[in-house]
């Protein structure tokens, strides 16, 4: 039988294991795009809330904005978004998708604004706007 002259400790197995990178976060890419959207839902008393804000990014799974009425993890939510007429073909739509806020952040003691990250749902609809 063969033994190794090097053993590892249990402090080096440790370190070798953290190493291994981390499995990313995010599935889908995220585009930066500064798009207007109305956001409606429900605050955690049962009020409604609608809101304009600009998206900070987008992508196939979700959003990210910052919005003042209280959210909660959980709180489900519809979002209005203006497409830019270059990506339409000079008309207005909006695409209406809902969603589940799914994290959270604060934005420092200066704004009442709150981050909001949502995933999107399966269902939306690509609708015209009004003159």
């Amino acid at each position: 039988m063969k033994t190794s002259a090097v053993t590892k400790s249990p402090t080096q197995s440790r370190a070798r294991r953290s190493r291994v990178p981390a499995a990313p976060r995010r599935r889908e890419w995220r585009f930066f795009l500064p798009l207007t959207a109305v956001i409606e839902g429900l605050r955690p008393d049962g009020t409604e809330f609608r809101v304009k804000a600009k998206l900070d990014n987008i992508s196939s799974g979700g959003a990210y904005f910052l919005i003042s009425p209280d959210v909660t993890v959980g709180s489900k939510c519809k979002l209005l978004i203006e497409l830019p007429k270059s990506a339409t073909g000079g008309r207005k739509i909006q695409l209406q998708v809902g969603g589940k806020a799914i994290r959270l952040e604060g934005t420092g003691a200066q704004s009442s604004k709150k981050g909001v990250a949502v995933r999107f749902g399966r269902d939306f609809a690509f609708l015209p706007v009004g003159k």
